[in-house]
């Protein structure tokens, strides 16, 4: 048996009048997860194909830590002639992608979204679709027409570099309606072949 550390509460009635985290021992820190990649293309995917095209009441992140990934970090993008992954409510806040190919990659339809505070650090990829941090929704009319309520705020990517030939590079890229970007920083955005851009709403 584990004893119980003098602070936490042993009526869980009680839980609401002290303030504890059950998994974590006391003086540790709390620590945000961390997904590293050796060889793996993405650290998560929402992805129905094959399995029809499924729809995501709420999608939610915080406070992760990717790194060294292939490709992106989260992304989303079941689609093809017959139908689409729909997102209705999407969060994505202070999380980290570092030394990744991509950041996160939404291409589906989003009721609304909010991606805030997120640090992304290092991408780069030699592919032909530009090192993007931030992608949501998709070039396609239909998707476009039933994406938006868009948020981007307060994000900061940092040298991220396309090295494939006629990529363009989009640090942040939305295809949708009623979109709100503010606050975000964009450094060091390189497109070694072709045109590079911080911000594109489409």
């Amino acid at each position: 048996d584990i004893p119980l550390p003098g602070s936490f509460p042993r009526d869980l009635r009680l839980a609401a009048m002290t303030t504890f985290d059950p998994m974590v021992l006391p003086g540790a820190p709390v620590r945000p997860i961390t997904a590293m990649g050796t060889n793996g293309a993405a650290a998560i995917v929402y992805n129905g194909g094959g399995t029809g095209y499924p729809t995501y009441k709420r999608i939610e992140f915080r406070d992760l830590w990717f790194t060294g990934f292939l490709d992106r970090a989260i992304e989303a993008i079941a689609y093809d002639a017959n139908g689409r992954t729909t997102i209705t409510r999407l969060v994505v806040s202070g999380c980290h992608v570092d030394d990744s190919a991509y950041g996160f990659l939404f291409s589906c339809k989003i009721g609304s979204a909010e991606l805030s505070g997120n640090v992304f650090t290092a991408l780069a990829t030699a592919g032909t679709d530009g090192a993007s941090a931030i992608n949501i929704g998709s070039k396609y009319d239909v998707d476009m027409a039933y994406t938006g309520n868009i948020i981007v705020r307060d994000n900061i990517v940092v040298g991220a570099t396309a090295s494939g030939v006629s990529a363009e590079q989009h640090a942040i890229v939305v295809f949708g309606y009623d979109v709100s970007i503010t606050g975000n920083i964009v450094k060091d955005n390189v497109s070694v072949n072709s045109g590079a851009m911080g911000v594109s709403v489409k």
